[in-house]
């Protein structure tokens, strides 16, 4: 007799335990030599999933030689932890961030993200010296919702990445490769207007007639800044031309002077940094321009460009790599045997964290087969095949999450509702309570093959989780909470036909989750004054949080 759905995934769970023993060792063995993890999570404020990511993450740092992480946030504010963990070479001068001024356009585009952060430019090294993990990440409250990266989860990582990066740096017996310091990059492009400011101040160093041009060419832009939604009612009215080609061609110029400027200036981190940040504006530019126009290509532009940082933070990883290898046999390091070739230097590896719309196959979902959505698991699993890369998703049925009502809103703890009937999730939740003392595991649905086996393109599932794969593959409402949770249209707000076994290669289901804990807010922050001329909009913030109309739901916390 064939067994129901409900027993033939049960008998397919691996226990969350289990799977942690060892450093995830489970969990390695499946991602194999896949060359790009990407960790996800069912909703952005859930504090077991940002605290399990970070424990895989660093069992694949400290185990698997992975040296990028990369994360669903703003660029700019992303590099000052990079430098602040020892990623790279320091500029003699960076632009550091000051408390965000929120501003918004009452027009249609009102709920784009904005990132205007003023700047004021120091010493990098000494001002992030002096500096505590809770002082560096003032610079992630630029931007709506601060608790998705500030929070007690990304402290601890950046302080343990810290110790991490600080011991490859005494490291002496360890392979040339283990010492190269881990990267924290993030992946997104709403910081437009910030991105101009950091390619000026590169400029600014190595080149200040190329600086000069690039005022020129992002003058226009910046005329409107802080409202991305004021340059888009500009060119949808004809007041100014598009600004993409400036824009353009000023990436285009970088590009051509690669060679000369990492020359100049540092080890190439901050090359890199320019670079990527001239990227990000013209994908903003076109992002923002096509909201406001109501286009539904901005989820492609987004995850497009999320996969362009990806695959240039692995071709620069290469490359370091290389240099590194160089060295070692130019200086009899990686000495072999006599007739021997010396051995190639590895891949550079790299964790993403970002949220399962991102992170799973997006060809797995309505939203591909509707609407010809892609995201970056899509795109990552076309570009480097699905042998070179892995994507975990997370799941939970119940508890509290933190989220926001609306955007740019005060973020609350509710209780999450239970999945819904005939959901994945609601199915998962069932199989957990087969056997309590596995309430929380793990679905494997692929696994990669070893490192040092490349002949063999997949290791085998077991006939228990083939069996389990075969019965998740088919479409099933699937839950994806964002930084807003609208329970009262929870359905049609945050469900979406999915198959789980197609969109994952490994599903953690953990049954109960709670509310992400952020930062306390710092007593005295230690950053830069405001720029002359802005007006501090806190006293406003804190009006409006005060006068809030909390919903019954609301956990106090």
């Amino acid at each position: 007799m064939k067994k129901s759905v409900l027993a033939t995934v049960a008998d397919a769970r691996v226990g969350l335990a289990q799977l942690a023993e060892n450093q995830f060792e489970r969990v390695r063995a499946a991602i194999g030599g896949a060359r790009v993890v990407l960790i996800g999570e069912e909703t952005h404020g859930s504090q077991e999933f940002y605290a399990l990511r970070a424990a895989i993450t660093r069992a694949l740092v400290e185990r698997e030689n992975f040296s990028l992480v990369l994360c669903e946030s703003d660029f700019p504010s992303f590099y000052r932890l990079h430098q602040f963990v020892g990623g790279g070479a320091q500029a003699a001068t960076q632009t550091i961030a000051t408390p965000p001024v929120d501003v918004y356009s009452a027009s249609s585009a009102s709920q784009l993200p904005s990132m205007d952060i003023p700047t004021a430019t120091v010493s990098s090294q000494a001002a992030l010296s002096k500096l505590t993990t809770e002082e560096v990440m003032e610079v992630l409250k630029a931007r709506f919702p601060v608790w998705m990266w500030r929070n007690e989860v990304v402290r601890d990582f950046v302080t343990w990445l810290k110790a991490e990066n600080l011991r490859r740096e005494i490291a002496t017996t360890a392979p040339f490769f283990s010492t190269l310091p881990v990267a924290l990059f993030g992946l997104d492009i709403y910081s437009m207007f910030t991105s101009t400011d950091q390619v000026i101040a590169y400029l600014d160093a190595v080149d200040p007639q190329m600086a000069e041009r690039a005022r020129k060419r992002y003058g226009v832009l910046q005329e409107f800044r802080p409202s991305e939604a004021a340059y888009c009612r500009a060119v949808l009215s004809g007041t100014v031309p598009a600004q993409t080609n400036k824009i353009r061609v000023m990436l285009e110029d970088l590009d051509g002077k690669a060679a000369e400027y990492k020359r100049l200036f540092g080890d190439g981190d901050e090359y890199f940094s320019a670079h990527e940040n001239a990227r990000i504006v013209l994908a903003a530019e076109e992002y923002y321009r096509e909201s406001y126009f109501g286009s539904s290509l901005t989820w492609n532009i987004r995850d497009h460009a999320m996969m362009d940082m990806i695959m240039n933070a692995l071709e620069y990883y290469d490359e370091k790599l290389w240099m590194m290898h160089k060295d070692n046999i130019e200086s009899g390091s990686d000495a072999t045997e006599a007739g021997q070739q010396p051995r190639p230097p590895p891949r550079a590896r790299a964790v993403v964290w970002a949220h399962n719309s991102h992170i799973g196959d997006a060809a797995a979902t309505e939203q591909y087969k509707r609407w010809g959505q892609v995201n970056v698991g899509h795109l990552v699993r076309q570009v480097l095949g699905k042998d070179d890369c892995y994507l975990i998703g997370f799941s939970t049925n119940t508890g509290t999450v933190r989220a926001a009502r609306q955007w740019n809103g005060r973020d609350f703890v509710m209780n999450l509702n239970p999945a819904l009937a005939g959901s994945t999730g609601e199915l998962l939740h069932q199989a957990s309570e087969v056997a309590p003392a596995m309430r929380d595991f793990g679905l494997f649905f692929r696994k990669n093959a070893p490192l040092d086996a490349p002949a063999e393109r997949q290791a085998a599932l077991t006939p228990v989780e083939e069996a389990a794969r075969e019965e998740l593959a088919k479409p099933r409402p699937e839950r994806f909470i964002g930084v807003q949770y609208v329970k009262q249209t929870e359905r049609r707000s945050h469900y979406s036909q999915c198959v789980l076994s197609d969109q994952f290669d490994l599903l953690i289901h953990l049954d109960e989750t709670s509310a992400l804990r952020p930062l306390p807010e710092l007593a005295e922050p230690k950053l830069p004054p405001s720029r002359p001329g802005t007006v501090d909009y806190s006293k406003w913030d804190k009006l409006a949080a005060e006068a809030a109309d909390d919903s019954e739901d609301e956990v106090v916390n």
